[in-house]
């Protein structure tokens, strides 16, 4: 698995078993939507939601300048926690992507990124089933040190599916890392201090 991809996972699901939501796994197809998406964002500079991604939860983030860490776009979303009451469960603009990383229905995980001609760095998250959906806060999103009332999902599939995309790798160097942009790209220094400050937006149907 892409490192950033492994990091992207590891950290929804540390903070998923905070909160006794089972882990997700990876989704080839969720994977295959994101980068398509989030391609379409980076040329066009721009972050707005897929509308036609039906009952697909989406997380969108992006900074200046590139970066490889996967963790990062995690990290922040869950910190909306401090804005979270969970005496009184239900939507707020402030809490949406923490409420979308830890919602316990949720099973699978896609993620894109791409680099925009500005530099950006351009993230989208795919979840199935959909978080933040039906006002199903209180049975979703769980107080913290919530014990899991179900056993975790075996990866033992995803493993096998990673091994025979490596040995078809070795065998085609072209097929290696397909789909997904790499990052590092050299870009121009940021000319203000407003260009390295981070910015993530989640809106809802």
């Amino acid at each position: 698995m892409n490192q950033v991809v492994q990091q992207c996972l590891d950290a929804h699901n540390e903070y998923r078993r905070r909160h006794g939501a089972p882990p997700l796994v990876i989704n080839n197809s969720l994977m295959k939507m994101a980068q398509n998406w989030v391609k379409n964002n980076a040329d066009r500079c721009q972050m707005v939601h897929n509308t036609g991604r039906g009952n697909i939860g989406e997380n969108l983030y992006c900074a200046y300048p590139s970066f490889t860490n996967g963790r990062v776009a995690v990290e922040d979303w869950y910190n909306e926690i401090k804005h979270n009451n969970f005496n009184r469960p239900g939507f707020t603009s402030g809490t949406g992507h923490f409420t979308q990383v830890v919602w316990k229905a949720s099973r699978e995980l896609g993620v894109g990124w791409a680099t925009g001609r500005n530099g950006w760095t351009y993230f989208c998250y795919n979840y199935s089933p959909t978080g933040n959906f039906n006002n199903d806060y209180a049975g979703n999103v769980l107080p913290p040190g919530t014990v899991s009332d179900e056993p975790e999902e075996s990866n033992e599939a995803e493993e096998e599916a990673e091994e025979a995309e490596e040995d078809e790798a070795e065998e085609d160097p072209e097929v290696l890392d397909l789909g997904v942009h790499e990052l590092g790209q050299k870009n121009k220094p940021a000319s203000s201090k407003d260009k390295n400050k981070l910015l993530a937006i989640l809106c809802f149907e």
